[in-house]
Protein backbone atom coordinates (compact mmCIF):
# COMPACT_ATOMS: atom_id res chain seq x y z
CA UNK A 1 0.00 0.00 0.00
CA UNK A 2 1.42 3.42 -0.90
CA UNK A 3 2.59 5.64 1.93
CA UNK A 4 0.98 9.06 2.36
CA UNK A 5 3.03 12.24 2.76
CA UNK A 6 1.92 12.46 6.40
CA UNK A 7 3.02 8.87 7.09
CA UNK A 8 6.36 9.54 5.42
CA UNK A 9 6.95 12.60 7.64
CA UNK A 10 6.04 10.62 10.75
CA UNK A 11 8.46 7.81 9.81
CA UNK A 12 11.29 10.32 9.22
CA UNK A 13 10.66 11.94 12.59
CA UNK A 14 10.48 8.57 14.35
CA UNK A 15 13.80 7.49 12.82
CA UNK A 16 15.65 10.34 14.54
CA UNK A 17 13.62 10.95 17.71
CA UNK A 18 16.46 11.71 20.15
CA UNK A 19 18.44 13.77 17.65
CA UNK A 20 15.25 15.54 16.52
CA UNK A 21 14.26 16.55 20.05
CA UNK A 22 17.76 17.77 20.89
CA UNK A 23 17.95 20.02 17.82
CA UNK A 24 14.36 21.30 18.08
CA UNK A 25 14.95 22.35 21.69
CA UNK A 26 18.03 24.36 20.64
CA UNK A 27 16.30 25.88 17.60
CA UNK A 28 13.21 26.86 19.60
CA UNK A 29 15.35 28.62 22.21
CA UNK A 30 17.30 30.56 19.58
CA UNK A 31 14.17 31.52 17.63
CA UNK A 32 12.54 32.75 20.85
CA UNK A 33 15.55 35.03 21.40
CA UNK A 34 15.26 36.46 17.88
CA UNK A 35 17.88 34.36 16.14
CA UNK A 36 17.20 33.51 12.52
CA UNK A 37 20.44 31.78 11.48
CA UNK A 38 20.98 28.72 13.64
CA UNK A 39 24.00 26.45 13.36
CA UNK A 40 23.60 22.70 13.68
CA UNK A 41 26.30 20.07 13.86
CA UNK A 42 26.24 16.40 13.03
CA UNK A 43 22.64 16.30 11.88
CA UNK A 44 21.57 13.29 9.85
CA UNK A 45 19.74 13.87 6.57
CA UNK A 46 16.45 12.30 7.76
CA UNK A 47 16.50 14.52 10.85
CA UNK A 48 17.36 17.64 8.84
CA UNK A 49 14.41 16.97 6.53
CA UNK A 50 12.04 16.24 9.43
CA UNK A 51 13.03 19.43 11.27
CA UNK A 52 12.70 21.60 8.17
CA UNK A 53 9.26 20.13 7.45
CA UNK A 54 8.09 20.61 11.05
CA UNK A 55 9.07 24.29 11.08
CA UNK A 56 7.49 24.85 7.67
CA UNK A 57 4.26 23.36 9.04
CA UNK A 58 4.57 25.76 11.98
CA UNK A 59 4.71 28.77 9.63
CA UNK A 60 8.40 29.37 8.96
CA UNK A 61 10.27 29.57 5.68
CA UNK A 62 13.24 27.29 6.32
CA UNK A 63 16.42 26.78 4.34
CA UNK A 64 19.06 24.22 5.31
CA UNK A 65 22.54 25.31 4.25
CA UNK A 66 25.35 22.74 4.30
CA UNK A 67 28.65 24.53 4.89
CA UNK A 68 31.65 22.25 5.27
CA UNK A 69 33.92 25.15 6.22
CA UNK A 70 31.96 27.01 8.91
CA UNK A 71 29.35 24.39 9.82
CA UNK A 72 25.84 23.63 8.60
CA UNK A 73 22.97 25.90 9.54
CA UNK A 74 19.28 26.59 9.14
CA UNK A 75 18.05 29.98 7.95
CA UNK A 76 14.57 30.92 9.23
CA UNK A 77 12.23 33.66 8.01
CA UNK A 78 8.74 34.48 9.19
CA UNK A 79 6.03 34.00 6.62
CA UNK A 80 3.96 37.06 5.88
Amino acid sequence: MPISPKEAREKRRASCTTEYLMHVEKIDAELAEGGRTISVEGMSTPCQEAIAEAYREAGWDVTYVPDWRDGDYFQFAERA
